[in-house]
Order: structure tokens, then C-alpha cells, then sequence
């Protein structure tokens, strides 16, 4: 493991101990002993992770110091975990990290940094619709859209290319809200055709995280607390760890929403410097990662006359 510095990773990592418990405190809002524990449980999951995936990989991956205290930093500044079974971060080799170790939120991980912020209160499981079923987008007496979809449960063969005819889910707001995103065949498609992976979007696993993926990316986001100002009144100048830059960007909510009932410090906002990856997992939900898709800000449907047949 000459390139791979986990041992050294991890004694960095425990002699900046007190800095860490402080920054845990503010981003999850728990006492210093609740901190202390979760620091340790943290710690564990990183070293497991990081020791499992080079064990696992042929060709070894590297990691220096430098590199794994920022991924450390940045995951718990987001608020996340390193748990496995939690699932709200991808810890392998990424686009443009060629062969150093690198993380990335997964769909669970946007959703819960989502949740967390108020942005979202609930996002349902993704329906994906077949050609041969029938769908139609309607609008209710209040002026929403909502789906009209008789599912085929007949066949359970799935083929993308002859079948796939919309995927959708429905986002709750915290104000009670509760609208329906959806991805059709023409926006598919141009992820379909840009994909190294094409065989994956015959899996419909696969095809309901890009529905999610989607879904958020079009959340009427509410201003997400600068977190960074917490994290630098904690490290004084001669501790810094490399932290992520700011992001000066904000969006805009298309319409009013509550307030987020999230206290403040636990209001995160993902850094504007994403690390996309590159190749293939074996798991469908990573296989997933292996493309590097440009979302674009997709316009509902006009509504003239309250019915879309698809």
C-alpha cells in the first residue's frame, strides 16, 4: 500500500480530533459526547470502506493524505455518512481523479441532503411506464398535474429501446405541496445516446434513479445556509484542511415555500465542485455513476386544454 496512505489518512484524521467534534456539533447540532461518537463511528467506516475497496480492486487505487482528510471533511460538512448500509455516498476512483480514490453523494444521499435542508419534506419511488400501458397527465380541479397510469403487469420483460415511454415520481414540499416530475422518451434519450453503459438502461432500477436524479435537479430549491462560515470559525488558519471552496450560486424558488424546519446549522449546501465518475460498477445503482449526463432545466408541459397523451 506504498500509494495508498490510509495509514497516515487516519492519524491525521484523530490528531485533529477536537476540531472535528466541533464542526460534528454544528453540523448535526449534538452535545461534544454525541460528537465524540459519532466522530469514532465515522473514522470506522472511512478505514472499512477505503480497505475493502482497494482489497476488492485489481488495479490498486491511490490515496495521499491530503486526499482522503478532504473527502472525510467534506462528507461530514455535508452531513452525510460513510455507513454502507446507509448508502448516501459513493467512496471509489471518479471522473477526473484518474486513479485516486474520490466520493460522490449518491440518489439517497441528494435526497437526504434535500430533506435535510427543507428544500423537500418526501420524494415517492419512481414509476417507470411502459408502451404498452396507459398514460396520460391530467390536471385537477386545482390546476395540477397528476398521472393517469394503468400498469401491465402481464409482461415484465423490459427492452429500453422498444418499451420506455416516461418515467415519474412526486415531490412533497414542506408547505404540503406536492407536484409530479417526469422524464419522457425524447429527454431519456438524450442521456441514452450520450451513455458508455447503454445495456444498464434495460434495468429499471437504473432508469428510476435517473427519474430521481432528475427530480431534484428541478426542486424548487430554497437558499441552503452557507455552511462554510460555520467550518471556518472553527479551523483557525494554521489547521485548515483544505476546504472546499464556496459556491456563490443561489436559486431561486419558483414559488414561496415554508421555511425549512431544519435548524440553521443543519441547513448544508453541497460544494460546487463535484467530482463525476467514469467507469462501471457492478451494482446496478453504481453502474449508474458511470455516466456523466448534462441535466438541463426541462419546462413542464403547457396546459391547455388539462389532458397529455403519451
Amino acid at each position: 500500500m506504498q500509494n495508498f496512505k490510509l495509514v497516515e489518512v487516519l492519524e491525521t484524521l484523530n490528531k485533529k480530533r477536537t476540531v472535528y467534534l466541533s464542526l460534528i456539533q454544528k453540523v448535526f447540532n449534538v452535545d461534544e459526547s454525541m460528537a465524540s461518537n459519532v466522530f469514532d463511528s465515522e473514522i470506522e467506516n472511512f478505514k472499512e470502506r477505503l480497505k475493502t475497496y482497494y482489497d476488492n480492486e485489481k488495479n490498486k487505487p491511490t490515496l495521499t493524505v491530503l486526499q482522503g482528510t478532504n473527502i472525510f471533511l467534506e462528507v461530514i460538512h455535508l452531513g452525510l455518512s460513510f455507513s454502507k448500509s446507509a448508502d448516501l455516498v459513493y467512496l471509489s476512483r471518479l471522473k477526473g481523479t484518474g486513479t485516486a480514490i474520490g466520493y460522490q453523494p449518491t440518489v439517497r444521499g441528494e435526497i437526504f441532503m434535500a430533506t435535510n435542508s427543507g428544500s423537500i419534506s418526501h420524494i415517492s419511488e419512481p414509476v417507470i411506464v411502459k408502451n404498452s400501458e396507459d398514460f396520460r397527465l391530467r390536471t385537477n380541479e386545482q390546476g395540477k398535474l397528476i398521472a393517469h397510469h394503468e400498469i401491465d403487469f402481464s409482461n415484465q420483460s423490459f427492452d429500453y429501446s422498444k418499451d420506455f415511454k416516461i418515467g415519474y415520481c412526486y415531490i412533497t414540499y414542506p408547505s404540503g405541496d406536492r407536484e409530479i416530475s417526469f422524464t419522457d422518451k425524447v429527454k431519456m434519450d438524450k442521456s441514452y445516446s450520450l451513455s458508455p453503459s447503454k445495456a444498464m438502461y434495460n434495468d429499471i432500477t437504473f432508469l428510476q434513479s435517473k427519474v430521481i436524479r432528475r427530480a431534484l435537479h428541478q426542486t424548487r430549491k430554497a437558499t441552503l445556509h452557507n455552511q462554510m462560515e460555520v467550518v471556518e470559525s472553527i479551523f483557525e488558519e494554521t489547521d485548515m484542511v483544505s476546504l472546499p471552496k464556496q459556491s456563490t450560486t443561489t436559486v431561486t424558488p419558483t414559488k414561496p415555500t415554508s421555511k425549512p424546519t431544519s435548524k440553521p446549522d443543519q441547513q448544508l449546501k453541497p460544494t460546487s465542485n463535484k467530482i463525476e465518475p467514469n467507469f462501471d460498477f457492478e451494482d446496478v445503482k453504481e453502474v449508474e455513476m458511470a455516466e456523466e449526463v448534462e441535466m438541463v432545466q426541462e419546462q413542464k408541459p403547457s396546459i391547455e386544454e388539462g389532458l397529455f397523451d403519451f
